[in-house]
């Protein structure tokens, strides 16, 4: 992790903070993003203490996922003084918290959890890009499982649809004559027929062994 560029939500505590410390260890820079700054300089202290990481190898910004103008501030921010990010660590997170609606109108457990996370790694792309190969880890769980409702993710494959009409408008005239026959052949040898990539779905619907599994990407 040598020259590498670690940002965590929620690095002050639990699973973000031992991340962040086994993260220095291996020589990583760490970035920390969290909503309460007093906390988080605690954390920021412990790490230096337990760690013995060189000064500008741990870093404390403020990010409230709660809010989407301070993750569009702390995206700036970084965008603006840092050159890369090799991963970002999405671990902040509410579970038993109090219910309450943020100010941009969404329950606070859903917009920590997902639709915050969602706008900083969108706002954080550019510079993810830049700094390939570089990894999102997305820290979830599976307290789901506990509604009896399994869920299942498919690709059926190419699968040559309505969904390919569009391609013409898309790409332009010029471009989609020109590149007709190459479409064509395409099509013929290496794209489904709707029935044939329907049969994942379908698979995903009625298969008895996976009554029991959940999480699955077909």
């Amino acid at each position: 992790m040598q020259g590498k560029t670690v940002l965590i939500t929620g690095g002050n505590s639990g699973i973000g903070y031992e991340t962040a410390k086994d993260l220095l260890r291996r020589g990583a820079r760490v970035i920390i993003a969290c909503r309460n700054m007093d906390k988080g300089r605690q954390a920021v202290q412990k790490l230096y203490s337990e760690t013995k990481c060189q000064e500008n190898n741990l870093q404390l910004m403020k990010c409230d996922l709660c809010s989407f103008e301070s993750i569009r501030k702390f995206a700036n921010l970084y965008n603006n003084e840092e050159e890369r990010l090799d991963v970002l660590m999405c671990n902040a997170g509410l579970s038993w918290s109090p219910y309450f609606i943020t100010k941009d109108g969404f329950n606070s457990v859903m917009q920590a959890n997902y639709l915050g996370h969602f706008l900083l790694t969108n706002l954080l792309r550019d510079t993810l890009r830049q700094s390939r190969p570089s990894r999102i880890v997305n820290v979830s769980s599976r307290a789901h499982r506990t509604e009896g409702i399994n869920t299942f993710s498919l690709c059926p494959g190419w699968v040559w649809t309505s969904f390919q009409s569009p391609m013409r408008e898309a790409i332009g005239l010029y471009k989609f004559l020109v590149l007709y026959p190459i479409i064509c052949l395409c099509r013929s040898v290496f794209t489904k027929t709707p029935e044939i990539g329907a049969q994942t779905v379908i698979y995903g619907a009625v298969e008895p062994s996976i009554q029991r599994s959940t999480d699955i990407f077909f």
